[in-house]
């Protein structure tokens, strides 16, 4: 299961022919898969980290390139109070790793509630979870000496859609999740609609109608 999409980033993703990263959806989080040699063979294996951090819970999975589900750990959300959920992902990751023997890793994406800064790799001021501008993508480097993505945790499921499910054949897709809160993925002619900061699709936060109900 790979899929070659994102992430640069500008008004409007870019095709997926144009970008050389792969992307794999394993069930909860969008997972960047490179290759790389499994220490002492040749053989060439891939395993990559996903992390889905919503309203509620925060996921951390360990998968391979087929898709294969290896591992996960869940923790409410709740749980964190701003840059102490960054501690808690290396300590998870590192342990995932360790319990599946697995001693390297190709990347780590991230699916995160909004707003983002991809730019920078953060979250910003989300209304319905106690994180304030946390610094996500450059600590998870740092530590693992791998790429790390961010991107909205909604335009991740679009990604999936598109590659893999009922929106294989479709050029335009919006994807609406409904879950502690509502949010939205987006292609557009075949590209994946991201916007500067990776908030284009955040339709939970657009106004309908003033004087409706809530």
């Amino acid at each position: 299961m790979l899929s070659p999409c994102l992430c640069e980033y500008g008004p409007i993703g870019r095709p997926a022919r144009e970008v050389p990263l792969l992307f794999t959806k394993i069930g909860f989080a969008t997972l960047i898969i490179t290759k790389y040699p499994l220490l002492g063979g040749s053989h060439m294996v891939k395993f990559a980290m996903g992390v889905d951090i919503g309203a509620t819970w925060v996921r951390v999975a360990i998968g391979s390139e087929d898709g294969e589900l290896l591992g996960r750990v869940v923790e409410k959300t709740s749980k964190f109070s701003g840059s102490d959920i960054v501690r808690w992902l290396a300590d998870t990751i590192s342990a995932l790793m360790q319990k599946v023997g697995v001693k390297k890793i190709s990347g780590i994406g991230i699916g995160s509630i909004g707003p983002l800064d991809i730019k920078r790799g953060m979250i910003l001021t989300p209304v319905n979870a106690p994180l304030r501008n946390v610094n996500l993508v450059s600590p998870l480097r740092k530590k693992f000496s791998v790429p790390v993505y961010l991107v909205n945790d909604a335009t991740a499921g679009v990604i999936g859609e598109k590659m893999y499910g009922r929106g294989e054949k479709y050029e335009n897709i919006v994807y609406v999740t409904l879950s502690t809160g509502i949010g939205g993925g987006v292609y557009v002619d075949g590209n994946l609609l991201i916007g500067k900061d990776g908030n284009a699709a955040e339709i939970g936060h657009m106004v309908i109608d003033m004087e409706g109900k809530l």
